[in-house]
């Protein structure tokens, strides 16, 4: 599949055998065809050498090449999603099965393309090629009729079904043979490379560029790579904290026993990994700190002494100023990390940490003993031994826990924490609790929801091969999710979405589950309503997932949800103005007397994706939608500064200040999203 699609690529631009006079395309003994009465009759007819007629036999049959139309397997059916995966093959998003014919049709699966047009003022790339190649301007039917019928008769091109009933003519693949390009001729004007020249004219489509006789760049990069070594497969891994930490440490291990060669990473590999030996690190941005770059830089060479650091630097002001002054960068000072005992957030993690350490019964070690079902209903299981012992202990637990922060309180570092503050993180336990344990709830009740749905449908219709793999991923997916020794470990949950102290310090989490994984993806909220938005893409270890539904907390019917007031927060319509309420009576804007727009939210705590497709080597850049996304401040913190930066230029520190992040979707659009189920619908 890969040779065929490599020389089904018009010869220009990207580094492509042909493209670099390398290799092309013979067609078996197509000199002999000059010997036959129909190939006599077509050059006399239009007035043409045998030479230039077999030159344009050999155009016309690399152009239906060019256009992928070749009667391979693969090519007249386009292969399924699973053969391309077992392949380990994407196909970008515009790949169609093609070919040619006198009647045009064009589906979303394949295309057949004309050989000419009856329509005025326009021309087929055959028709253009004709014309500029052996100056037949008229009767272009009658032409390509006969070389149609010369090439088909002999086996050069046969007729091939697409679809139902649409045929269609392609190169017949028995009768291509890979050549060394012995010698070739190149388009400046549009770079491409033929291996045939007729008048000295370029093939392209509307191009008017004059070949010059060509000869291989040897010190074109691809060139070099291609005739100096044998070939290097590049084996590629993504270490990221998407990936499961499992499924981390197995790409770990292959990478060290050269089974992966190339790890692309976030942060993740930056500390306390030791990938063995390493001698090269590409940096596709330039670090925000010289530690940064030190510990990154530092993973290569530890071995041998020896390593090649290349660091990319975008247009962007940090890496631009960095790329004019590299050693402040490879050899500044380190700041020594700094963290602020004054958080609130990261406390009251640590107050309820505390509060399970002086508890004498125990939270269960996994999920499962967390949950429990009531119906097909799911919900968060109370433990009545520690919610008692809690109450029956609460105020001696809570002048335990203060003991251990009193002589911070005391220097002044977190004055505002007392023993009744503690107290209310005490009181407040379970219900905080609940409410981190709301993602896992709401994902369990929509697998549930999908298993009782095709369990009824397989007792009373039947289960297609799709909906039965589904059935049992379903139910496996649930099971992992309350029993896996690393997922449903309760103390790593609790971690990982900030109920408990973590090394990561999240903020407020929110996750993406995807269809066939069982571990979500975690973001911070404020993150998450950017990157996990409903019709924006995930990449996630080389494969692309489309968001199509959100999960909330709270269900409520669609009547509640109209008339609900909870539901809705008003803007100022004046664009130089961030005024934001959750009043929704206020018709105008107190600040500057503009009109205010009323709008309803929804805050997700889920969202799910499905698989798309893998990740294609023409995706440069990946796809993401325009998202009008604002952030707007609620209330201000008491605590905090003030600083005069510049004449009439002054700016606010505030601590603890609420701030509403808002997606209003693509270019302001607003979202279609069902308020039952939380699909979303694309407009």
């Amino acid at each position: 599949f890969l040779i065929y699609d490599e020389f089904s690529k018009p010869p220009k631009l990207r580094a492509t055998l042909e493209a670099l006079g390398l290799l092309t395309i013979e067609y078996g003994r197509l000199n002999d065809l000059a010997e036959s009465p129909e190939f006599e009759r077509i050059a006399s007819r239009y007035f043409l050498d045998k030479d230039t007629l077999l030159k344009f036999l050999k155009v016309f049959l690399d152009e239906l090449r060019f256009r992928r139309a070749v009667a391979y397997d693969y090519f007249i059916r386009k292969p399924d999603k699973r053969t391309l995966e077992k392949w380990g093959i994407a196909l970008p998003p515009h790949w169609k099965t093609s070919a040619f014919s006198f009647s045009p049709v064009e589906t979303g699966s394949f295309k057949i393309g004309a050989f000419i047009t009856h329509s005025r003022g326009s021309k087929t790339a055959f028709q253009m090629i004709a014309e500029r190649l052996l100056e037949i301007t008229d009767d272009h039917h009658s032409f390509f009729r006969d070389i149609v019928h010369l090439l088909g008769r002999e086996g050069y091109i046969v007729e091939r079904q697409l679809g139902r009933v649409a045929t269609g003519f392609m190169v017949n693949p028995d009768v291509m043979e890979i050549i060394p390009l012995k010698e070739f001729w190149q388009c400046p004007s549009c770079t491409r490379v033929l291996s045939v020249n007729i008048n000295g004219r370029c093939t392209t489509y509307r191009c008017s560029g004059t070949l010059e006789r060509a000869s291989v760049d040897e010190s074109n990069f691809y060139v070099h790579h291609y005739t100096n070594h044998e070939p290097i497969t590049i084996k590629v891994a993504e270490h990221s904290g998407q990936i499961p930490l499992l499924q981390r440490e197995e790409y770990e291990r292959e990478f060290t026993e050269g089974k992966k060669n190339v790890l692309v990473c976030t942060p993740t590999l930056e500390l306390g990994v030791d990938i063995g030996e390493l001698v090269t690190a590409i940096m596709r941005n330039i670090p925000p700190q010289p530690s940064n770059y030190a510990q990154r830089a530092g993973r290569a060479g530890r071995r041998e002494g020896k390593s090649l650091i290349i660091s990319y630097s975008k247009g962007a002001p940090h890496d631009s100023y960095f790329f004019d002054r590299p050693k402040e960068m490879i050899s500044g000072g380190i700041i020594p990390p700094f963290f602020n005992l004054d958080n609130e957030r990261v406390i009251r993690r640590h107050i309820r940490s505390l509060i399970l350490e002086k508890l004498n019964s125990k939270l269960p070690a996994f999920l499962k003993g967390m949950v429990e079902k009531t119906g097909d209903v799911w919900k968060v299981k109370r433990i009545p031994e520690v919610e008692k012992e809690l109450r029956e202990r609460r105020d001696k637990i809570a002048e335990e826990i203060f003991q251990v922060f009193k002589e911070d309180v005391q220097r002044g570092k977190i004055e505002w924490l007392s023993t009744d503050y503690i107290k209310e993180v005490i009181d407040r336990f379970f219900d905080e609790l609940e409410e981190t344990l709301a993602p896992l709830i709401e994902a369990l009740n929509f697998l549930e929801r999908n298993i009782q749905y095709l369990l009824k449908k397989r007792n009373t219709e039947g289960l297609h091969l799709n909906e039965s793999r589904d059935l049992q991923l379903f139910i496996d997916k649930q099971s992992k999710m309350l029993t896996d020794e690393y997922l449903a470990y309760t103390l790593s949950y609790l971690r990982d979405h900030g109920f408990l102290p973590g090394y990561a310090f999240p903020g407020i989490q929110s996750e993406l589950n995807i269809h066939d994984r069982v571990e979500p993806i975690l973001r911070d909220s404020e993150i998450a309503v950017r990157e996990f938005a409903p019709g924006n893409y995930v990449y996630v270890d080389r494969r692309k997932h489309l968001t199509i539904r959100v999960g909330t907390q709270e269900k409520r019917s669609v009547i509640d949800f109209a008339t609900s007031e909870d539901t809705r927060y008003v803007r100022c319509t004046n664009p130089d103005c961030s005024y934001v309420s959750f009043d929704p009576y206020q018709n105008y804007c107190p600040k500057c007397g503009s009109e205010v727009d009323k709008r309803r939210f929804i805050e997700p705590i889920t969202y799910y994706a499905r698989r798309v497709e893998r990740i294609s080597s023409t995706e440069e850049f990946r796809s993401s939608r325009r998202f009008d996304v604002n952030e707007y401040l609620v209330s201000e913190g008491s605590k905090g500064k003030r600083y005069n930066v510049a004449d009439k230029l002054e700016l606010k520190y505030r601590r603890n200040s609420t701030i509403l992040v808002a997606n209003s979707g693509e270019n302001g659009s607003r979202f279609n999203i069902c308020i039952k189920c939380g699909l979303w619908k694309e407009d």
